[in-house]
Protein backbone atom coordinates (compact mmCIF):
# COMPACT_ATOMS: atom_id res chain seq x y z
CA UNK A 1 0.00 0.00 0.00
CA UNK A 2 2.43 2.40 1.25
CA UNK A 3 4.74 1.24 -1.75
CA UNK A 4 2.14 1.77 -4.32
CA UNK A 5 1.54 5.77 -2.92
CA UNK A 6 5.37 6.19 -3.37
CA UNK A 7 4.80 5.14 -7.13
CA UNK A 8 1.91 7.39 -7.46
CA UNK A 9 3.85 10.11 -6.14
CA UNK A 10 7.19 9.49 -7.79
CA UNK A 11 5.12 9.64 -11.05
CA UNK A 12 3.65 12.95 -10.35
CA UNK A 13 7.16 14.53 -8.97
CA UNK A 14 8.58 13.18 -12.50
CA UNK A 15 5.23 14.42 -14.61
CA UNK A 16 5.56 17.91 -12.79
CA UNK A 17 9.78 17.87 -13.04
CA UNK A 18 8.58 17.47 -16.91
CA UNK A 19 5.88 20.24 -17.07
CA UNK A 20 8.47 22.54 -15.27
CA UNK A 21 11.16 21.74 -17.87
CA UNK A 22 9.03 22.04 -20.37
CA UNK A 23 7.44 25.71 -19.22
CA UNK A 24 10.98 26.68 -18.60
CA UNK A 25 12.37 25.93 -22.23
CA UNK A 26 9.24 27.58 -23.36
CA UNK A 27 10.16 30.86 -21.29
CA UNK A 28 13.81 30.21 -22.38
CA UNK A 29 12.75 30.28 -25.88
CA UNK A 30 10.46 33.22 -25.59
CA UNK A 31 12.49 35.59 -23.56
CA UNK A 32 15.48 35.02 -25.89
CA UNK A 33 13.11 36.32 -28.62
CA UNK A 34 11.58 39.11 -26.87
CA UNK A 35 15.27 39.95 -26.23
CA UNK A 36 16.64 39.40 -29.41
CA UNK A 37 13.80 41.78 -30.81
CA UNK A 38 14.36 44.81 -28.23
CA UNK A 39 18.34 44.22 -29.29
CA UNK A 40 17.14 45.03 -32.64
CA UNK A 41 15.42 47.43 -32.52
CA UNK A 42 18.25 49.56 -30.17
CA UNK A 43 20.49 48.29 -33.08
CA UNK A 44 17.92 49.51 -35.95
CA UNK A 45 17.61 52.82 -33.74
CA UNK A 46 21.59 53.59 -33.93
CA UNK A 47 22.09 52.62 -37.25
CA UNK A 48 19.46 54.84 -38.66
CA UNK A 49 21.13 57.90 -36.05
CA UNK A 50 24.16 56.92 -37.32
CA UNK A 51 23.20 57.75 -40.98
CA UNK A 52 21.40 60.52 -40.33
CA UNK A 53 24.81 61.85 -38.26
CA UNK A 54 26.44 60.82 -41.84
CA UNK A 55 23.42 62.73 -44.16
CA UNK A 56 23.97 65.61 -41.91
CA UNK A 57 27.95 65.48 -42.24
CA UNK A 58 28.11 64.96 -45.65
CA UNK A 59 25.22 67.94 -45.91
CA UNK A 60 28.27 70.08 -44.34
CA UNK A 61 30.70 68.42 -45.78
CA UNK A 62 29.37 69.45 -49.39
CA UNK A 63 28.06 73.31 -48.42
CA UNK A 64 31.46 73.96 -47.44
CA UNK A 65 33.65 72.26 -50.66
CA UNK A 66 31.05 74.32 -52.53
CA UNK A 67 31.50 77.76 -51.03
CA UNK A 68 35.12 76.73 -51.26
CA UNK A 69 35.42 76.31 -54.78
CA UNK A 70 33.01 79.44 -55.46
CA UNK A 71 35.26 81.85 -53.38
CA UNK A 72 38.84 79.96 -54.92
CA UNK A 73 36.52 81.29 -58.56
CA UNK A 74 35.77 84.58 -57.08
CA UNK A 75 39.27 85.38 -55.66
CA UNK A 76 41.15 83.67 -59.11
CA UNK A 77 38.90 86.09 -61.55
CA UNK A 78 39.61 89.02 -58.79
CA UNK A 79 43.08 88.55 -59.15
CA UNK A 80 43.36 87.97 -62.61
CA UNK A 81 41.21 91.44 -62.95
CA UNK A 82 42.84 93.22 -60.36
CA UNK A 83 46.32 92.23 -62.15
CA UNK A 84 44.96 94.03 -65.67
CA UNK A 85 43.81 97.23 -63.52
CA UNK A 86 46.77 97.56 -61.41
CA UNK A 87 49.22 97.11 -64.64
CA UNK A 88 46.95 99.92 -66.16
CA UNK A 89 47.29 102.22 -63.77
CA UNK A 90 51.01 101.76 -62.24
CA UNK A 91 52.55 102.08 -66.09
CA UNK A 92 50.51 104.96 -67.25
CA UNK A 93 50.77 107.08 -64.52
CA UNK A 94 54.49 106.25 -63.87
CA UNK A 95 54.98 106.66 -67.65
CA UNK A 96 52.97 110.30 -67.68
CA UNK A 97 54.97 111.94 -64.34
CA UNK A 98 58.75 110.62 -65.47
CA UNK A 99 60.72 113.40 -66.39
CA UNK A 100 60.82 112.08 -70.04
CA UNK A 101 57.84 111.74 -72.23
CA UNK A 102 57.71 111.56 -75.90
CA UNK A 103 57.09 114.60 -77.61
CA UNK A 104 56.25 114.97 -80.78
CA UNK A 105 58.09 117.96 -82.81
CA UNK A 106 56.31 120.13 -85.51
CA UNK A 107 59.78 121.43 -86.71
CA UNK A 108 60.67 117.99 -88.54
CA UNK A 109 57.32 117.60 -90.29
CA UNK A 110 56.24 119.19 -93.42
CA UNK A 111 52.87 121.10 -93.78
CA UNK A 112 50.67 117.23 -94.78
CA UNK A 113 52.68 115.66 -92.20
CA UNK A 114 51.32 117.98 -89.55
CA UNK A 115 48.22 118.55 -91.02
CA UNK A 116 47.51 114.89 -91.26
CA UNK A 117 49.31 114.29 -87.70
CA UNK A 118 47.09 117.08 -85.98
CA UNK A 119 43.73 115.58 -87.61
CA UNK A 120 44.64 112.11 -86.26
CA UNK A 121 45.53 113.57 -83.12
CA UNK A 122 43.61 112.84 -79.50
CA UNK A 123 43.02 116.99 -79.60
CA UNK A 124 39.75 118.44 -79.41
CA UNK A 125 38.10 120.07 -82.71
CA UNK A 126 38.18 123.16 -80.92
CA UNK A 127 41.87 122.60 -80.09
CA UNK A 128 42.65 121.04 -83.22
CA UNK A 129 41.42 124.14 -84.64
CA UNK A 130 43.99 126.47 -82.55
CA UNK A 131 47.02 124.39 -83.69
CA UNK A 132 46.41 124.80 -86.76
CA UNK A 133 46.43 128.37 -86.56
CA UNK A 134 49.42 128.44 -84.59
CA UNK A 135 52.41 129.30 -87.46
CA UNK A 136 55.64 128.86 -85.57
CA UNK A 137 56.30 124.83 -85.26
CA UNK A 138 58.05 125.17 -82.04
CA UNK A 139 55.07 126.93 -80.30
CA UNK A 140 52.83 123.89 -82.14
CA UNK A 141 55.16 122.09 -80.47
CA UNK A 142 54.93 123.79 -77.18
CA UNK A 143 51.35 123.65 -77.20
CA UNK A 144 50.45 119.89 -78.60
CA UNK A 145 53.04 119.01 -75.43
CA UNK A 146 50.79 120.92 -72.87
CA UNK A 147 47.38 119.69 -74.41
CA UNK A 148 48.69 115.84 -74.22
CA UNK A 149 49.97 116.11 -70.56
CA UNK A 150 46.42 117.27 -69.38
CA UNK A 151 45.02 114.31 -71.90
CA UNK A 152 47.44 111.95 -70.21
CA UNK A 153 46.19 113.28 -66.80
CA UNK A 154 42.89 112.75 -67.53
CA UNK A 155 43.31 109.12 -68.64
CA UNK A 156 46.03 108.88 -65.64
CA UNK A 157 43.21 109.93 -63.50
CA UNK A 158 40.73 107.45 -65.18
CA UNK A 159 42.98 104.44 -64.93
CA UNK A 160 43.40 105.50 -61.12
CA UNK A 161 39.76 105.85 -60.46
CA UNK A 162 39.28 102.65 -62.00
CA UNK A 163 41.66 100.99 -59.75
CA UNK A 164 40.11 102.77 -56.58
CA UNK A 165 36.75 101.00 -57.78
CA UNK A 166 37.59 97.72 -58.29
CA UNK A 167 39.50 97.89 -54.76
CA UNK A 168 36.39 98.80 -53.19
CA UNK A 169 34.43 96.22 -55.32
CA UNK A 170 36.78 92.82 -55.26
CA UNK A 171 38.86 93.41 -52.32
CA UNK A 172 37.12 91.35 -50.29
CA UNK A 173 37.68 88.15 -52.54
CA UNK A 174 41.93 89.08 -51.80
CA UNK A 175 43.82 87.89 -48.89
CA UNK A 176 44.67 90.75 -46.55
CA UNK A 177 48.29 91.18 -48.15
CA UNK A 178 47.48 91.34 -51.38
CA UNK A 179 44.77 93.65 -50.32
CA UNK A 180 47.41 95.95 -48.34
CA UNK A 181 49.81 96.19 -51.44
CA UNK A 182 46.86 97.25 -53.86
CA UNK A 183 46.09 99.65 -51.60
CA UNK A 184 49.82 101.46 -51.06
CA UNK A 185 50.25 101.39 -54.84
CA UNK A 186 47.10 103.31 -55.13
CA UNK A 187 48.22 106.04 -52.78
CA UNK A 188 51.44 106.03 -54.63
CA UNK A 189 49.58 106.62 -57.82
CA UNK A 190 47.28 109.35 -56.65
CA UNK A 191 50.55 110.95 -55.09
CA UNK A 192 51.93 111.17 -58.83
CA UNK A 193 49.45 112.18 -60.49
CA UNK A 194 48.75 115.14 -57.52
CA UNK A 195 52.34 116.59 -57.98
CA UNK A 196 51.77 116.28 -61.87
CA UNK A 197 48.70 118.26 -61.87
CA UNK A 198 50.22 120.84 -59.61
CA UNK A 199 53.43 120.91 -62.59
CA UNK A 200 50.07 121.61 -65.15
CA UNK A 201 48.92 123.92 -63.46
CA UNK A 202 52.27 126.19 -62.28
CA UNK A 203 53.18 126.39 -66.10
CA UNK A 204 56.88 126.07 -64.79
CA UNK A 205 59.22 123.40 -66.28
CA UNK A 206 62.09 124.66 -63.82
CA UNK A 207 60.12 124.25 -60.42
CA UNK A 208 59.01 120.85 -61.42
CA UNK A 209 59.13 118.11 -58.68
CA UNK A 210 59.32 114.68 -59.30
CA UNK A 211 59.18 113.12 -55.47
CA UNK A 212 56.35 111.56 -55.31
CA UNK A 213 56.91 109.85 -58.76
CA UNK A 214 60.36 108.52 -57.61
CA UNK A 215 59.20 107.16 -54.99
CA UNK A 216 56.15 105.32 -57.37
CA UNK A 217 59.12 104.36 -59.67
CA UNK A 218 61.34 102.76 -56.91
CA UNK A 219 58.99 101.53 -54.17
CA UNK A 220 55.95 101.45 -55.84
CA UNK A 221 58.10 98.82 -58.46
CA UNK A 222 58.91 96.82 -55.11
CA UNK A 223 55.46 97.10 -53.97
CA UNK A 224 54.05 96.07 -57.72
CA UNK A 225 57.13 93.27 -57.73
CA UNK A 226 55.89 91.58 -54.71
CA UNK A 227 52.12 91.80 -55.49
CA UNK A 228 53.01 90.15 -58.83
CA UNK A 229 54.63 87.13 -57.26
CA UNK A 230 51.79 87.09 -54.97
CA UNK A 231 49.47 86.74 -57.33
CA UNK A 232 51.12 84.14 -59.40
CA UNK A 233 51.82 81.79 -56.72
CA UNK A 234 48.01 81.93 -55.69
CA UNK A 235 46.92 81.86 -59.89
CA UNK A 236 48.85 78.54 -60.53
CA UNK A 237 49.38 76.84 -57.21
CA UNK A 238 47.22 75.79 -54.36
CA UNK A 239 49.68 76.17 -51.74
CA UNK A 240 52.21 79.19 -51.25
CA UNK A 241 55.52 78.12 -53.24
CA UNK A 242 57.26 79.71 -50.14
CA UNK A 243 55.66 77.02 -47.53
CA UNK A 244 56.88 73.80 -48.06
CA UNK A 245 54.87 70.71 -49.04
CA UNK A 246 56.54 68.80 -45.58
CA UNK A 247 58.17 70.35 -42.81
CA UNK A 248 61.40 68.79 -41.15
CA UNK A 249 59.27 66.69 -38.86
CA UNK A 250 56.45 65.58 -40.86
CA UNK A 251 59.88 64.38 -43.45
CA UNK A 252 61.67 62.22 -40.50
CA UNK A 253 58.20 60.74 -39.93
CA UNK A 254 57.67 60.07 -43.12
CA UNK A 255 61.71 58.33 -43.59
CA UNK A 256 60.95 56.59 -40.22
CA UNK A 257 57.39 54.77 -40.93
CA UNK A 258 59.30 53.83 -44.60
CA UNK A 259 62.27 52.33 -42.73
Amino acid sequence: MFADVLAKLGGWVAVIILALTAIWQVFKHLSSKWLDGKFDEKLKRLEQRHERALRHLQSSIDRELDRARKLNAQEFDALSEGWAVLHEAYWRVRGLTGRTRGVHHFESMSAGQAAAFIESSELAQWQKQEITAIDVAADRTTYNRKAMDWIGLRKGRAARQALVVFIDRKAIFMLPNIRQLFDALEVMVNAALAEFNIHLEMHDEGQRNFTKHEVLATDGEAIYRELERLIRDRLWSAVPLTTPLIDDEGAAAAAASNA
